[in-house]
């Protein structure tokens, strides 16, 4: 296991957590319940962990793939910029959220321009992070974004039998 790999599992934590507290933080707010919004309140302080943990992996991810040929450098570095925004979203999304786990912890409600804090900046971080996947999808994934099958082809060129071209090194003597 590279560092590339442990970034990839940890890109998905604050992708998928970010949304579903958000939805999680709605639902709380529509029933009135406490212990939901609190749940969706301390998930944004994880995603906001995992996202921290995802930024740091991602350097060296960045040095893992410089070794291998056909890896467009413009599309790395697209993703880092993203990537910044979603990160400082997602961690003021996280501070937010022990604010208000704090404060409905000393009490039954959370201040109304918290509550709307919380989901403008939920909203925002949701962008930025499904922004940030995308760029990342365009490092490694042409398929996922190339509109023929023979542009994939050509940027695969290889047969189900070979490695693909994108996964050979540099050195590799064929």
């Amino acid at each position: 296991m590279n560092a590339a790999h442990l970034h990839l599992i940890s890109v998905h934590f604050p992708v998928v957590l970010v949304p579903t507290a958000l939805i999680l933080f709605l639902i709380g707010l529509k029933l009135d319940n406490r212990s939901v919004k609190i749940t969706a309140l301390c998930t944004f302080i994880a995603a906001a962990a995992a996202a921290g943990a995802a930024f740091l992996l991602g350097e060296g991810a960045e040095d893992v793939l410089e070794d291998f040929a056909k890896v467009a450098h413009s599309a790395i570095e697209e993703h880092e910029e993203a990537a910044d925004w979603a990160l400082w979203l997602t961690v003021g999304l996280g501070i937010l959220g022990a604010i208000g786990a704090f404060s409905l912890k000393l009490k039954d409600t959370l201040a109304r321009p918290l509550t709307l804090a919380v989901v403008i900046l939920g909203v925002m971080a949701s962008a930025g992070l499904a922004v940030t996947a995308q760029q990342g999808g365009k490092i490694r994934h042409p398929e996922a974004f190339e509109t023929s099958a023979k542009s994939v082809q050509d940027s695969m060129s290889g047969s189900l039998g070979s490695e693909p071209d994108h996964y050979k090194h540099d050195d590799d003597d064929d």
